[in-house]
């Protein structure tokens, strides 16, 4: 819906878009074995005609390289990057003087500037995962350059008041 209506030609809608969202840039969230769902319900649900952009995915199993290709590209193109929390952790994690290669670390710089800086748009699966401020997952979503923020959670009933608490703090500073 938003990337539809920011496309839209009619300025009385497209005007109601914040110009940061007008281009897809999504980074979605999620346990690793949700990030195939994901995929499928994009395809599933999607018209053909979407203005999402391009749907990206990086599964454990992708190499460094690959994984770096794909950041960069959702990056310059937009689109939607889904990532597993893991990948993400390692992604952000600060990994100063841990690679004796300058020009490794340099782009591990770079891909973790984009992840964190680039997103119009972040939506966190499982969102009740955030609720441990001092897990690394937590306070690299934390650090996420964007305030656009939707929190899912699959188990409303089940999250404690804590929980929420978390949920809405990250969504809400």
């Amino acid at each position: 819906t938003i990337s539809n209506a920011g496309q839209s030609p009619d300025p009385a809608i497209h005007g109601q878009i914040p110009e940061e969202l007008r281009q897809s840039k999504t980074l979605i969230l999620c346990p690793a074995s949700l990030i195939q769902n994901w995929r499928d319900q994009f395809a599933m649900w999607s018209p053909p005609n979407h203005n999402l952009g391009k749907i990206r995915s990086i599964p454990a199993k992708k190499p460094t390289l690959d994984r770096n290709e794909e950041i960069c590209g959702w990056n310059d193109e937009g689109g939607i990057l889904i990532l597993s929390y893991n990948i993400f952790r390692m992604l952000t994690k600060d990994n100063v003087g841990k690679d004796n290669d300058q020009g490794q670390r340099s782009v591990n710089e770079s891909v973790k500037s984009l992840v964190l800086n680039s997103p119009t748009l972040v939506v966190v699966d499982e969102a009740q995962g955030l609720r441990n401020q001092g897990s690394q997952i937590a306070e690299a979503a934390s650090r996420l350059r964007t305030r656009k923020r939707i929190a899912l959670t699959g188990t409303p009933i089940s999250n404690g008041l804590e929980d929420y608490y978390w949920m809405l703090n990250w969504v809400a500073p």
